[in-house]
This record gives structure tokens, sequence and C-alpha cells, in this order.
């Protein structure tokens, strides 16, 4: 088990394919980087999180935001609620039975490579905010980190307009991927003109 990573990774984890860090629970590097990165990101107030997952992200954003996380499964929203509801809303919901209309900054957070419309679903989100943050892994092959993922090989021209870095394993951030490495993700913000 990865250094921080909960306990609760086997009950909620979707077969370690979501990060599952209680309230008291160290964050690992990589998982800190993307949270640190957006708080230093974000624009407005009024932020929605797609694929939250168990919410750990709000303890490295601001206190002061008006904060809702969307996931699609129950257990973990469940979670979520028990370990951060102080601090933001959480909601069950389909991608396609959400409202994205009036938030400042949308942050999805390595969801789109596990919809068939993940590229078409990020350029249609721009035109509902301000500041629009992704990751998802960088040219990733088939099968790397398992069968949930749908989209695989995405590269920097799949996301046009995107500012694009990249977090590396270590969870540093850097303008360019190592190379011969499938864990690799692109780290990217789109704003508003």
């Amino acid at each position: 088990m990865e250094e921080g990573m909960s306990l609760n990774q086997n009950d909620y984890g979707n077969n370690w394919e979501r990060v599952v860090i209680g309230k008291e629970e160290k964050i690992p590097p990589k998982e800190t980087s993307r949270y640190v990165w957006a708080c230093d990101n974000l624009i407005g107030k009024k932020i929605l999180e797609l694929g939250c997952g168990c919410g750990y992200g709000l303890r490295l954003l601001p206190d002061d935001i008006d904060y809702i996380g969307v996931d699609n499964e129950d257990k973990i929203i469940e979670f979520a609620r028990q370990h951060y509801d102080d601090k933001g809303t959480f909601i069950v919901s389909d991608l396609k039975n959400i409202d994205f209309r009036g938030y400042d900054t949308i942050i999805a957070f390595e969801i789109l490579e596990h919809i068939s419309y993940g590229k078409e679903l990020a350029q249609s989100l721009k035109k509902y905010c301000k500041c629009l943050m992704i990751t998802v892994p960088y040219n990733e092959p088939k099968g790397f980190w398992g069968e949930h993922h749908v989209l695989h090989n995405l590269v920097e021209k799949d996301f046009p307009d995107f500012d694009i870095k990249y977090i590396l394993y270590t969870g540093e951030i850097s303008d360019k991927p190592i190379p011969d490495r499938n864990d690799n993700l692109m780290l990217m913000k789109w704003t508003k003109a």
C-alpha cells in the first residue's frame, strides 16, 4: 500500500481505481500536488468537482468556497459526507443529470478517461464556467490502469486550448512528461478569455 493510502481503500476504492483518504489520514504527494495546483488556479468561489470520490481534495482547497462534489457511486459519496460534509456538499449523480451552469470553476480530475465522450465533455464544459481544470492519464496504453478506463493514449492534441503541464509519479509538476513512463498525468487548465 502506498504511504498515506487509506485502509478504507479496499472497501470504497473501486478495485484501487479511487484514492480513498479519511479526514485524518496523510494525503500522498501525487494527490496533494493536483489540489495544491487547483487551489492556486481557482477562479471565483462557486466550485463544482466532477468525480469527487471521497472528497479529500477539500482538505487542500480554500475554506471560503461554495463547493459541490459529484460522484456516481452511493458508497463513496456516503464516505465523503461522513468525513468532509463540514466543508462542502456531496451528491450522487450521473454526469448526464448535472446542471453545469452557474459555477466559476469546474474540476474534473481523472474522470474523462472513464467515459466514451470524455474528450467532447472537456470541450463542452468550457461554456459553463470561467475556469476548467482537468487531469487525465498521459498517453496511457490500454489496460495499464485497469478495466475502468475506456479512453486511452490521450495526448495534448486531444485537448485544444488548454494550458498543459504534467504530474509525475513523484507528485512533482513539470512542463514535460517523463519519457517511457505510463504513470504521467496531464494537468490541464482552460480559462475564459
